[in-house]
């Protein structure tokens, strides 16, 4: 410091302690005027009175009470505490002291400021007692401001002052006593008068705008927390409470602005209703009676439409009220316009709207020319406007909504004054009701009628549920006829269908009951029923219950083929009883009586016909390609791709055309069943390659373009009958797209257009991913199938100027960059979206690994690199969702708890599309499993940045069995891989080792990788021995390894690979030193690296070393011969 400055800073200090000196032989000692004192304090110590002096610890403590920083005055608050507790200082003084800045720190924006604020003064006044009753006048009213704090620690803090500081009688009498000044501070501080509204210079915490909207909260919770513990209001609680709505600039903002808090409007009126003439008050602000009006129907906050329900019914008891509004012209418009509205708002409705219409209909029969009828009339008429609900209404409004109706439908039913207009009506809403469940079809309009089978899940379920339980109820009556029991028997099998149909869930536990009670209850072996059901196949019902008999009577064809001269013939060929190919070839040299795969739709006799047929061939399915007779198993084959052929083109021209007609839907979804059997027969290797190269060349590339058509016919609402079902099998066992596919697909998506994709892929891709967003499980996975299909497509064709080999001149950052493909990037959904689909996440994460499990020798190791560097940020929001929200979810049910035991294999190693109710636990731990395989560093990142409370449950789920079997996966990969030249690899599966030995010159550099137990959320060990190069070059390679396996998702194979052709590179062209002539010393196994200046040799410093040495040991002994021999000739001489 220069001696300038320091004279100005001595001076300041010399200035500053005269001045405190002066003033303290004055007698104006303030708090904290001290040379040090900074512009806060001199603010703060502006609203203290003259106290007593305290020691210098107390007052450190008190100036930190108004520093800036609130870890600062937390810190002098429990220093404070400290000091009261050790008795050090004189208490009382401190407690004046206190006492003065105890406003500013029980409205402190620090919610623990305000806490430790309650809790000294709970000190105080347990260790000073009575002497405290000085400052009882400033510290009471602020606690029990405080008691209304929207902080329940520091309400719960202040509720202890008045409890613990004071004896139990003085309780009431300390609250009464103060609670006046409390009101008239609260209501001063609401409307903005108060001094403590205004922020602090020291307090930044929060900004003038949220302390105010803080304390306003607060001061109105004061005047409500006192009446709901007093029941009653005092003259004082209502003097100060009127204040606020005697304040028409306040009130007039309150209610006027949009953007004010609705909070604080709900808080004003249920103040104002508590008073005795909350009529007047209301009328005298015509901003609240607009406000209760437009209030009645808000969808947000259900507290605001609740209070505006209440002060509704309030204003219609009074006269007053229709003085400034009109009842028919407003008050009945504006209640219809609200019931019209099917909304959130009916959960607050459900408990007031029929006490409102009841003072209604009361005021209106007051009314000269009031018709009752008619508004009545008129609400029930209004109860089913804008119905149906919209898809995305909430289900308790929905419920709400059917309750009220039922209580007001009763409570019309048990009113006397009910007249024939009002029911004319009801009866008709009544009616629709009862003919729903009506058995008689006829009675129900077509528009309500429709299919069972065309239901959504949660319908049909519960129409299902609902008759099951009747039928149930009907066989435990003693006096059920047979009748009953085919309605028993019926809805045991309609069970049956609902678990086949959706087979992604498990079977309702009700419905399980229900079924097995059922089927208990039944005697299958009635000839009564046995006959009713042949007689009553209802093919409008569900297809997949009744499936067809192969004994049919012969009563039940009659009618298709009555008027058929070969009537005996026919029925005979179809019912003929052999089994498998017997049936066949039967079939087959009957054909000349009936068409076989050739058939119309009108003629219920030949659908039947087929579909016996096929319901045979799947039962002897692969012995077909065991037939002798080739020329009969061709026209057996050749049948499934006429029937494919043509159910394809029915669905091109009309996509409901299964719909309308079930036995061509049970027929298509039949011959895709089969089509599913003979193609893995054909796959598993059981017969000759000579028959599966025909299957797929001949057969299977025809019928892929029929699987491709009907793909393009399935809607996002469509329920999985069975057509989807059988569809999605056969979509799943495809393993590419087709070479030849039509061209009658024509549908421009402009984010693939740029790609210059065919129009025909164009359409597959755009209609994939719109599939995988419907709310129908098996419409959804129908739409991933075609995806995977799609993926290796899309991901060549959007980055194919980034896989063609790169000019190495070129700058990398000018190179073009791997990317997502475009519609897996639209599909996305952003982090704000709330409606997201189950499951489309965890599709689009398997669909970005698809590229890094291909084996392409264009999609390299660079490329691999490049790959996850650009999915990155993806890979941690898919894995977040993958883990935390779908389908895992780990904070209900970790997934150790969904695999079963002993099939943790099964489950993370083998890829099961096959339908069934574990399908999504078995798809998510296979992609549980991917991850970690095909992106350990970014699942070990992702691991790293969880938080405390999921880190275990993800480490014990990764750990437990998917480590060991990664590990497993590693060192067999690794085991069965070939490294030609001189290095050699083995593994040790029981430490989880790696090590590499590579050999030059009988010296061997050994590399070892030891993988962790919990591999990959840890990071490997690597070690070198015996480096061959330079150090600093080795330690180059193995950083280089250590960046692969930790930051680049590299395999542990990939890493070695990568190493050995860095030592390749390493020893490549390195000559024997001409003087060991060996390439690796044999002690310090380093390659030659001293070059001779003359010859250009290379040579191990170690053998230059050695050879000189050896060279002047030489030459000594030379030179001592003869040295000895010159004395010798010497001797002789002499």
């Amino acid at each position: 410091m220069s001696k300038p400055q320091r004279r100005k800073g001595n001076a300041k200090n010399a200035s500053s302690a005269a001045a405190h000196e002066y003033l303290a032989h004055g007698g104006m000692n303030f708090v904290g005027l001290t040379p040090e004192m900074n512009i806060f304090e001199v603010a703060s110590s502006n609203q203290l009175h003259a106290v007593t002096e305290i020691d210098d610890e107390t007052r450190i403590v008190m100036k930190k009470l108004t520093k800036k920083d609130a870890l600062t005055r937390e810190k002098g608050l429990k220093e404070l505490m400290e000091l009261i507790n050790s008795e050090k200082t004189t208490i009382e003084n401190a407690y004046e002291h206190f006492c003065g800045l105890v406003s500013q720190l029980a409205t402190d924006g620090s919610p623990a400021v305000r806490m430790l604020t309650m809790k000294t003064i709970t000190l105080f006044l347990v260790k000073l007692k009575k002497l405290a009753s000085k400052g009882l006048k400033k510290i009471i009213p602020l606690v029990l401001f405080a008691r209304s704090d929207a902080t329940n620690g520091v309400a719960a803090a202040a509720s202890a002052v008045i409890r613990d500081g004071f004896d139990a009688e003085k309780k009431p009498a300390i609250i009464q006593l103060f609670a006046p000044a409390t009101f008239e501070m609260a209501a001063n501080i609401a409307m903005g008068k108060h001094e403590l509204c205004t922020l602090k210079e020291y307090d930044a915490c929060e900004n003038e705008e949220a302390r105010k909207m803080r304390l306003e909260t607060q001061s109105l919770n004061v005047f409500l927390s006192y009446f709901k513990e007093n029941s009653e209001i005092s003259e004082a609680w209502e003097l100060s409470a009127r204040k606020l709505f005697q304040a028409p600039d306040f009130i007039k903002k309150a209610f006027g602005e949009k953007q004010k808090r609705e909070s604080l409007k709900v808080q004003l009126l249920n103040i104002c209703y508590k008073f005795s003439d909350n009529i007047d008050v209301i009328l005298s602000a015509p901003t609240m009676v607009s406000y209760i009006q437009n209030t009645l129907d808000v969808q947000t906050f259900s507290t605001e439409c609740a209070t505006a329900w209440e002060g509704l019914i309030l204003l219609m008891k009074h006269e007053k009220f229709y003085e400034k509004v009109s009842l028919m012209k407003a008050i009945v418009p504006r209640l219809l316009n609200v019931i019209r509205k099917k909304g959130n708002h009916w959960r607050v409705l459900k408990h007031y709207l029929l006490p409102a219409v009841v003072v209604l209909l009361q005021e209106i029969s007051k009314l000269p020319d009031g018709n009752v009828e008619k508004t009545l009339t008129s609400i029930v008429e209004s109860f089913t406007d804008n119905l149906p609900w919209s898809a995305d209404a909430s289900l308790n409004a929905i419920h709400c909504w059917f309750h009220t109706f039922a209580d007001f439908v009763r409570w019309i039913l048990t009113n006397d004054r009910i007249n024939e207009k009002i029911c004319e009506v009801l009866v008709p809403l009544l009616e629709l009701d009862v003919l729903t469940y009506s058995p008689k079809a006829h009675v129900i309009s077509d528009d309500i009628c429709k299919p069972i089978h065309h239901l959504a899940e949660k319908e049909a379920t519960l129409m299902v549920k609902t008759f099951a339980r009747k039928a149930l109820f009907n066989l435990s009556s003693k006096f059920h006829t047979p009748i009953h029991e085919i309605f028993g028997c019926q809805l045991a099998r309609s069970i049956n269908a609902l678990a086949d149909r959706y087979c992604l869930k498990s079977l309702d536990e009700d419905l399980i009951h229900l079924k097995t009670e059922l089927e208990n209850r039944v005697n299958h072996e009635s000839d009564d029923i046995r006959n009713r059901i042949l007689e009553n196949r209802a093919p409008n019902f569900l297809v997949d219950v009744f499936g067809l008999k192969f004994a049919q009577e012969r009563a039940t064809w009659k009618n298709d083929v009555e008027n058929s001269e070969d009537l005996a013939e026919k029925i005979e060929t179809v019912l003929f009883d052999a089994d498998g190919l017997k049936y066949m070839e039967h079939y087959y040299r009957a054909e000349h009586s009936f068409p076989l795969f050739e058939f119309d739709r009108k003629n219920r006799y030949e659908c039947l016909a087929n579909l016996i047929f096929v319901k045979k061939f799947i039962q002897c399915g692969r012995q077909v390609f065991n037939m002798q007779n080739t020329e009969q198993r061709d026209n057996f084959l050749l049948g499934i791709v006429t029937i494919l052929d043509y159910s394809a083109d029915l669905l091109a021209e009309n996509p409901d055309a299964l719909s309308e007609n079930p036995l061509l839907e049970a027929l298509t979804a039949n011959y895709l069943e089969l089509f599913s059997i003979l193609d893995k027969s054909a796959k598993s290797g059981e017969h000759s390659q000579e028959i599966a190269d025909e299957w797929n060349e001949v057969f299977v590339s025809s019928m892929e373009t029929y699987f491709l058509r009907m793909f393009l016919s399935i809607r996002k609402d469509q329920q999985p009958t069975p057509f989807v079902r059988s569809l999605l099998k056969v979509l799943f066992s495809l393993t590419e797209f087709p070479k030849d596919y039509p061209n009658d697909a024509d549908e421009f998506v402009p984010e693939l257009a740029v790609f210059n994709y065919p129009r025909f892929q164009e359409a597959c891709i755009a209609h994939a991913f719109s599939l995988m967003t419907s709310d129908v499980e098996h419409v959804q996975l129908i739409g991933f199938a075609m995806a995977r299909i799609m993926m290796p497509i899309m991901f060549k064709l959007e980055n194919a100027t980034a896989l063609l080999p790169q000019n190495e001149s070129e700058v990398v950052q000018n190179r073009p960059k791997l990317v997502l493909p475009v519609m897996i990037q639209k599909a996305i959904p952003p982090p704000t979206s709330s409606n997201i689909h189950p499951h489309l996440h965890a599709f689009l994460f398997d669909l970005a690994l698809q590229p890094l499990t291909t084996v392409d020798s264009n999609f390299g190791q660079e490329h691999r690199v490049a790959y996850c560097e650009a999915i990155d940020q993806f890979v941690r929001n898919a894995l977040n969702v993958l883990l935390i929200d779908q389908p895992f979810d780990f904070r209900r049910q970790p997934i150790l708890c969904r695999i079963p035991k002993s099939q943790e294999r099964s489950y993370y190693l083998e890829s099961d599309y096959t339908a069934s109710p574990q399908f999504f636990d078995k798809f998510a731990s296979r992609l549980l499993f991917k991850s970690i395989s095909l992106l350990p560093a970014a699942v070990r990142l992702y691991y790293k940045s969880m938080s405390n409370s999921f880190m275990p449950m993800f480490h014990e789920a990764v750990t437990k069995y998917a480590s060991k079997l990664l590990i497993e996966q590693e060192l067999s990969k690794v085991k069965q891989a070939e490294f030609p030249g001189e290095m050699k690899v083995r593994t040790v599966p029981v430490t989880g080792e790696i090590i590499a030995d590579y050999t030059v010159d009988e010296t061997k550099m050994k590399l070892t990788i030891a993988l962790p137990p919990d591999y990959p959320l840890a990071v490997p060990a690597m070690s070198l021995d015996k480096a061959i190069v330079k150090s600093d070059r080795a330690k180059k390679w193995l950083l280089q390894l250590n960046a692969y396996l930790f930051h680049q998702n590299g395999a542990i194979l990939e890493g070695v690979e990568m190493w050995k052709r860095n030592v390749d590179k390493g020893i490549e062209g390195a000559e024997d030193c001409c003087i060991c002539m060996m390439t690796v010393h044999q002690t310090t196994h380093q390659l030659p690296k001293v070059k001779c200046q003359q010859c250009k040799n290379k040579f191990h410093s170690s053998c230059l070393v050695g050879s000189f040495f050896l060279k002047i040991r030489g030459r000594i002994h030379e030179t001592g011969k003869r040295g000895e021999n010159r004395f010798l000739e010497g001797g002789e001489r002499r």
